[in-house]
Protein backbone atom coordinates (compact mmCIF):
# COMPACT_ATOMS: atom_id res chain seq x y z
CA UNK A 1 0.00 0.00 0.00
CA UNK A 2 1.72 3.23 -0.92
CA UNK A 3 1.80 6.23 1.10
CA UNK A 4 0.10 7.99 -1.06
CA UNK A 5 -3.19 5.67 -0.17
CA UNK A 6 -2.36 6.00 3.26
CA UNK A 7 -3.04 9.31 3.12
CA UNK A 8 -6.18 9.25 1.45
CA UNK A 9 -7.37 6.64 4.13
CA UNK A 10 -6.37 9.10 7.28
CA UNK A 11 -8.25 12.20 4.88
CA UNK A 12 -11.19 9.70 5.48
CA UNK A 13 -11.08 9.06 9.62
CA UNK A 14 -12.30 12.00 11.89
CA UNK A 15 -11.34 12.44 15.29
CA UNK A 16 -14.08 10.86 16.42
CA UNK A 17 -13.07 7.50 14.82
CA UNK A 18 -9.91 7.33 16.03
CA UNK A 19 -11.89 7.97 19.34
CA UNK A 20 -14.09 5.03 19.06
CA UNK A 21 -11.43 3.14 17.80
CA UNK A 22 -9.13 3.28 20.64
CA UNK A 23 -12.73 2.87 23.07
CA UNK A 24 -13.41 -0.49 21.20
CA UNK A 25 -9.92 -1.76 21.23
CA UNK A 26 -9.05 -1.08 24.86
CA UNK A 27 -12.04 0.53 27.28
CA UNK A 28 -14.45 -1.95 26.18
CA UNK A 29 -12.48 -5.15 26.45
CA UNK A 30 -11.02 -4.39 29.68
CA UNK A 31 -14.44 -3.72 31.26
CA UNK A 32 -15.66 -6.88 30.18
CA UNK A 33 -12.64 -8.72 31.47
CA UNK A 34 -13.41 -6.55 34.89
CA UNK A 35 -16.98 -7.28 35.17
CA UNK A 36 -17.35 -10.87 33.69
CA UNK A 37 -19.00 -10.30 30.46
CA UNK A 38 -20.14 -7.27 28.04
CA UNK A 39 -19.06 -4.23 29.52
CA UNK A 40 -21.48 -3.39 32.29
CA UNK A 41 -23.63 -6.05 32.48
CA UNK A 42 -24.05 -9.09 34.99
CA UNK A 43 -22.32 -12.88 34.51
CA UNK A 44 -23.72 -13.76 31.49
CA UNK A 45 -24.12 -10.52 29.56
CA UNK A 46 -27.88 -10.30 29.55
CA UNK A 47 -28.57 -8.04 32.37
CA UNK A 48 -27.24 -4.34 31.96
CA UNK A 49 -25.83 -2.90 35.01
CA UNK A 50 -26.69 0.44 36.44
CA UNK A 51 -23.37 1.98 34.90
CA UNK A 52 -24.66 1.66 31.78
CA UNK A 53 -27.87 2.31 32.03
CA UNK A 54 -26.57 6.25 33.47
CA UNK A 55 -24.06 6.29 30.56
CA UNK A 56 -26.98 5.27 28.12
CA UNK A 57 -29.47 8.26 29.93
CA UNK A 58 -26.75 10.83 29.34
CA UNK A 59 -25.70 9.51 26.00
CA UNK A 60 -29.75 9.90 25.01
CA UNK A 61 -29.36 13.66 26.99
CA UNK A 62 -26.74 14.72 24.11
CA UNK A 63 -29.03 13.36 21.17
CA UNK A 64 -32.30 15.52 22.55
CA UNK A 65 -29.53 18.57 23.02
CA UNK A 66 -27.97 18.55 19.46
CA UNK A 67 -32.07 17.80 18.28
CA UNK A 68 -32.92 21.08 19.69
CA UNK A 69 -29.72 23.03 18.12
CA UNK A 70 -28.76 23.50 14.33
CA UNK A 71 -25.26 24.38 12.86
CA UNK A 72 -24.83 27.69 11.63
CA UNK A 73 -25.89 27.86 7.85
CA UNK A 74 -27.68 24.45 8.36
CA UNK A 75 -30.87 24.09 6.19
CA UNK A 76 -34.28 23.11 8.14
CA UNK A 77 -34.30 19.52 7.72
CA UNK A 78 -37.97 19.63 5.92
CA UNK A 79 -35.66 21.48 2.75
CA UNK A 80 -37.92 22.88 0.19
CA UNK A 81 -41.33 21.97 0.68
CA UNK A 82 -42.26 18.93 2.41
CA UNK A 83 -38.68 16.99 1.12
CA UNK A 84 -36.72 15.93 3.69
CA UNK A 85 -32.71 16.73 4.01
CA UNK A 86 -30.35 14.12 4.40
CA UNK A 87 -30.08 15.39 8.21
CA UNK A 88 -33.90 14.96 8.15
CA UNK A 89 -33.76 10.98 6.87
CA UNK A 90 -31.23 10.52 9.64
CA UNK A 91 -33.26 11.34 12.50
CA UNK A 92 -35.08 7.78 11.23
CA UNK A 93 -32.44 5.14 12.55
CA UNK A 94 -31.50 7.67 14.95
CA UNK A 95 -34.76 7.51 16.83
CA UNK A 96 -35.02 3.70 16.06
CA UNK A 97 -31.49 3.11 17.41
CA UNK A 98 -31.75 5.06 20.72
CA UNK A 99 -34.92 3.26 21.28
CA UNK A 100 -33.90 0.42 20.80
CA UNK A 101 -30.80 0.91 23.20
CA UNK A 102 -33.30 2.80 26.28
CA UNK A 103 -35.53 -0.69 25.75
CA UNK A 104 -32.54 -2.47 26.75
CA UNK A 105 -30.79 -0.39 29.70
CA UNK A 106 -32.87 2.35 31.14
CA UNK A 107 -34.64 -0.59 33.64
CA UNK A 108 -31.37 -1.19 35.13
CA UNK A 109 -31.34 2.38 36.52
CA UNK A 110 -35.27 2.15 37.43
CA UNK A 111 -36.57 4.23 34.20
CA UNK A 112 -38.92 3.03 32.04
CA UNK A 113 -37.99 1.29 29.01
CA UNK A 114 -40.17 3.69 26.88
CA UNK A 115 -38.33 6.86 27.75
CA UNK A 116 -37.07 6.23 24.95
CA UNK A 117 -39.67 7.49 23.10
CA UNK A 118 -38.48 10.81 23.83
CA UNK A 119 -36.27 11.02 21.41
CA UNK A 120 -39.48 10.36 18.99
CA UNK A 121 -40.60 13.09 20.08
CA UNK A 122 -37.52 15.42 20.14
CA UNK A 123 -37.56 14.61 16.61
CA UNK A 124 -40.67 15.65 15.74
CA UNK A 125 -40.69 18.57 17.36
CA UNK A 126 -37.44 20.02 16.72
CA UNK A 127 -38.21 19.47 13.02
CA UNK A 128 -40.92 21.57 13.03
CA UNK A 129 -39.22 24.18 15.72
CA UNK A 130 -36.06 24.15 13.90
CA UNK A 131 -35.97 27.60 12.16
CA UNK A 132 -36.13 29.02 16.62
CA UNK A 133 -33.52 26.48 17.61
CA UNK A 134 -30.55 28.07 19.23
CA UNK A 135 -27.25 28.02 16.41
CA UNK A 136 -24.73 26.56 18.46
CA UNK A 137 -20.78 25.42 16.54
CA UNK A 138 -21.06 21.83 15.31
CA UNK A 139 -17.98 20.83 16.86
CA UNK A 140 -20.08 21.80 20.51
CA UNK A 141 -22.97 19.52 18.14
CA UNK A 142 -20.29 16.09 17.68
CA UNK A 143 -19.58 16.19 20.76
CA UNK A 144 -22.98 15.69 22.07
CA UNK A 145 -23.51 12.49 20.10
CA UNK A 146 -20.64 11.66 20.99
CA UNK A 147 -21.60 9.33 24.17
CA UNK A 148 -23.84 7.63 21.88
CA UNK A 149 -21.14 6.54 19.85
CA UNK A 150 -19.46 4.93 22.53
CA UNK A 151 -22.81 3.13 23.23
CA UNK A 152 -22.84 1.88 19.37
CA UNK A 153 -18.59 0.62 20.11
CA UNK A 154 -20.42 -1.52 23.56
CA UNK A 155 -23.44 -2.92 21.42
CA UNK A 156 -20.61 -3.75 18.81
CA UNK A 157 -19.10 -5.64 21.71
CA UNK A 158 -22.22 -7.58 22.66
CA UNK A 159 -23.54 -8.47 19.43
CA UNK A 160 -20.14 -9.97 18.45
CA UNK A 161 -17.49 -8.90 20.69
CA UNK A 162 -15.04 -11.60 22.02
CA UNK A 163 -16.43 -13.81 18.95
CA UNK A 164 -15.09 -12.23 16.10
CA UNK A 165 -11.88 -13.72 15.92
CA UNK A 166 -13.04 -16.95 16.63
CA UNK A 167 -15.44 -16.80 13.23
CA UNK A 168 -12.59 -15.14 11.34
CA UNK A 169 -10.40 -17.79 11.73
CA UNK A 170 -13.20 -20.46 11.75
CA UNK A 171 -14.66 -18.79 8.24
CA UNK A 172 -10.91 -18.64 6.80
CA UNK A 173 -10.07 -22.22 7.42
CA UNK A 174 -13.40 -23.44 6.22
CA UNK A 175 -13.42 -24.69 2.54
CA UNK A 176 -15.82 -22.19 0.33
CA UNK A 177 -19.15 -24.75 0.24
CA UNK A 178 -19.01 -25.13 4.15
CA UNK A 179 -22.34 -23.27 5.64
CA UNK A 180 -20.65 -21.15 8.73
CA UNK A 181 -19.97 -18.75 5.49
CA UNK A 182 -23.50 -18.27 5.16
CA UNK A 183 -23.73 -16.67 8.86
CA UNK A 184 -20.95 -14.33 8.64
CA UNK A 185 -22.78 -11.53 6.00
CA UNK A 186 -25.66 -11.64 8.73
CA UNK A 187 -23.79 -10.50 11.49
CA UNK A 188 -21.75 -7.95 10.00
CA UNK A 189 -25.14 -6.89 8.48
CA UNK A 190 -26.19 -6.48 12.23
CA UNK A 191 -23.20 -4.86 13.63
CA UNK A 192 -23.47 -2.48 10.80
CA UNK A 193 -27.01 -1.89 11.55
CA UNK A 194 -26.13 -0.57 14.96
CA UNK A 195 -23.34 1.16 13.45
CA UNK A 196 -25.82 3.13 10.89
CA UNK A 197 -28.18 3.83 14.28
CA UNK A 198 -25.91 5.01 16.69
CA UNK A 199 -23.04 6.58 14.86
CA UNK A 200 -23.93 7.56 11.54
CA UNK A 201 -27.44 8.91 11.78
CA UNK A 202 -26.29 10.89 15.30
CA UNK A 203 -23.16 12.66 13.58
CA UNK A 204 -24.87 13.16 10.67
CA UNK A 205 -27.68 14.84 12.26
CA UNK A 206 -25.11 16.92 14.08
CA UNK A 207 -22.46 17.41 11.32
CA UNK A 208 -23.91 15.61 7.63
CA UNK A 209 -21.53 14.74 5.33
CA UNK A 210 -21.98 14.70 0.92
CA UNK A 211 -20.63 11.68 0.63
CA UNK A 212 -21.32 8.26 2.17
CA UNK A 213 -18.07 5.59 1.26
CA UNK A 214 -15.63 7.81 3.80
CA UNK A 215 -18.60 5.16 6.33
CA UNK A 216 -17.32 1.83 4.72
CA UNK A 217 -13.75 2.92 5.61
CA UNK A 218 -14.83 4.00 9.38
CA UNK A 219 -16.98 1.39 9.81
CA UNK A 220 -14.07 -1.43 8.77
CA UNK A 221 -11.74 0.59 11.31
CA UNK A 222 -14.25 0.21 14.89
CA UNK A 223 -15.14 -3.59 13.73
CA UNK A 224 -11.08 -4.01 13.22
CA UNK A 225 -10.60 -2.49 16.18
CA UNK A 226 -13.14 -4.34 18.27
CA UNK A 227 -12.16 -7.79 16.98
CA UNK A 228 -8.32 -6.99 17.63
CA UNK A 229 -9.20 -5.79 21.18
CA UNK A 230 -10.87 -8.90 22.53
CA UNK A 231 -8.31 -11.08 20.80
CA UNK A 232 -5.71 -9.33 22.61
CA UNK A 233 -7.40 -9.00 26.18
CA UNK A 234 -8.21 -12.76 25.83
CA UNK A 235 -4.81 -13.97 25.15
CA UNK A 236 -3.70 -11.79 28.19
CA UNK A 237 -6.56 -13.29 30.27
CA UNK A 238 -5.56 -16.66 29.45
CA UNK A 239 -1.67 -15.90 30.21
CA UNK A 240 -2.76 -14.68 33.22
CA UNK A 241 -4.83 -17.33 34.24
Amino acid sequence: MTSRTLARLRSLIAWEDTFLALVALAVVPVLNAVFGGPAGTESGGRAVGPITGVFVLVAIGGIIACLFTRGPGEPPPLGEGSGLTFQGWARFPLAAGVSIVAIDTLPSIGLPSGAGGLVFLAVVVSVFAHRWLPVIPVATRRLLVLPMGMVGAGAFDRIIGSNLPHIMGMVARSPKNDPTRAFLPLIVAAVLMVYVMLVVAPRSVADPEARWWPWIVRFGLLLAAAALGNAVVGRVISWLG
